[in-house]
């Protein structure tokens, strides 16, 4: 009795070669760029009540004009980072129930890190 023997092709062996050096070179790149030193401040501050003078939990914090922002913890507390770069001038606070309030940066603590 006569046995066949199949073989499953992978696929073509040229293909297979650009996708595999195509993956290494896009990880090269991916390492190489992460390596640039990035330098950028970094602001705190606390949200408060104003009549109650409590924590304000999970107010949003956005560096106006930007995308960038973040959320205040449970202590009503935030940090912020951006590029050192930057032009911003200015954050603003917004939460549900509460007017929106525009604060400058130069009111914050501030620190360089690099």
């Amino acid at each position: 009795m006569k046995t066949q023997t199949s073989q499953k092709r992978i696929g073509n062996p040229v293909i297979i070669t650009f996708l595999f050096v195509l993956l290494l070179s896009l990880a090269y790149a991916s390492v190489a760029l992460s390596q640039v030193p990035l330098s950028y401040r970094s602001y705190t501050g606390k949200v408060l009540d104003s009549k109650s003078g409590k924590p304000v939990v999970f107010a949003n914090v956005v560096m106006k004009g930007s995308n960038m922002g973040t959320v205040t913890n449970a202590d009503g507390e935030f940090l912020i980072k951006a590029p050192a770069d930057w032009d911003v001038e200015e954050l603003e606070v917004s939460h549900l129930g509460y007017q929106n309030k525009t604060i400058k940066l130069a009111e914050l603590q501030e620190s360089e890190n690099e």
